[in-house]
């Protein structure tokens, strides 16, 4: 049960996975609880040392995501929230939303793309595994041809942002789920890789032109040098982030929310590019830090003074080997 629980730590896929195992309601809502109790310890314990230095090659990432979340927190709005972040591929945009999500609570995610067409938006997601209080759903945006389109798309996201309801429809059947589920979401939160019709321009100018959607929607432009690093970051993500990139996401989530851990982080990465410097560069950096050597060396460890030698078994030898060429010598 335990391996069970450890192996399916998605609800979601915990329900899938039951039902093709036929397992009896109570069985499903042990394991359930389960879950939920497993969440609520990992929520309220610290990251251990191992944990904090996996995220420190991501720390660029993980600033941006502490920024970003900020910004989507703090604005000023008494219902939803869309948050669209523009740009192109590579950019970690999806990551991004991801860890701010996972930073806020329950979420649901439709990963890869999709074709948004007229006004339906496809939420069947969240719907389905029952996240009513908040709600965070990523998108990607492929292509909206033409400018009505993309304003009945702006106003859906805006009508779901404030309950006024639409249908939640079935991304892949395009029907309405049974009894045709409503709800209204927290936080949205959309990736978009730029297109020709769809672009941080275009996008900025249509929700400039109304105070509501300048209420409800917040637009960053992560092309924008402010966030260079970024592809650097992504170049030399580690191992263990690609391997598990659900489990760092959710490390990465949980230190963003805490000045502490963000602040023992930051200090963590600055020690850590002063030992690479040294190493990679130690000319520039002994000309950077030229009072370096001003400071007294005092070592750590105790050791007993050692007492001279004043000679060695060769110079012996060596003083014997004189001494009997000047006795030759002599005689």
């Amino acid at each position: 049960m335990y391996r069970f629980k450890q192996k399916f730590t998605l609800i979601n896929s915990l329900k899938q996975v039951a039902a093709k195992q036929n397992f009896k309601p109570h069985q499903v809502k042990f394991l359930q609880e389960l879950e939920a109790q497993r969440k609520y310890e990992e929520g309220i314990r610290d990251l251990t040392t191992d944990e904090k230095h996996q995220l420190l090659p991501n720390m660029p990432i993980l600033n941006h995501a502490k920024d970003l979340r900020n910004q989507l927190l703090s604005h000023d709005n008494n219902s939803g929230v869309c948050m669209i972040l523009c740009g192109g591929s590579g950019r970690c945009k999806s990551t991004i939303n991801r860890i701010i999500a996972s930073s806020i609570g329950e979420y649901a995610t439709w990963p890869g793309s999709q074709w948004i067409q007229k006004d339906n938006l496809k939420f069947d997601t969240a719907a389905r595994q029952g996240i009513n209080t908040i709600i965070v759903e990523e998108m990607h945006w492929i292509d909206i041809q033409h400018r009505i389109t993309l304003d009945k798309t702006i106003n859906s996201i805006k009508e779901q942002l404030t309950g006024a309801g639409m249908d939640v429809r079935l991304a892949k059947t395009k029907t309405a789920i049974q009894n045709d589920i409503k709800f209204k979401m927290d936080f949205l939160l959309i990736s978009m890789n730029e297109t020709e019709y769809v672009n941080y321009k275009t996008l900025c100018h249509l929700i400039r032109s109304k105070p509501e959607y300048k209420r409800r929607f917040i637009l960053i432009n992560i092309d924008d040098d402010k966030y260079s690093d970024i592809v650097e970051c992504r170049n030399r993500q580690n191992e263990n982030w690609q391997s598990n990139y659900i489990h760092m996401e959710w490390l990465a989530g949980k230190a963003i929310k805490n000045p502490d851990v963000m602040a023992e982080l930051n200090q963590l990465d600055l020690e850590r590019s002063l030992r690479e410097e040294k190493v990679q560069n130690p000319v520039a950096f002994f000309d950077a830090n030229p009072d370096i050597f001003n400071c007294d060396y005092e070592p750590d460890c105790n050791f007993e003074p050692i007492t001279p030698v004043t000679s060695t078994p060769n110079d012996e030898v060596i003083e014997m080997t004189e001494r009997e060429v000047n006795e030759e010598m002599f005689i």
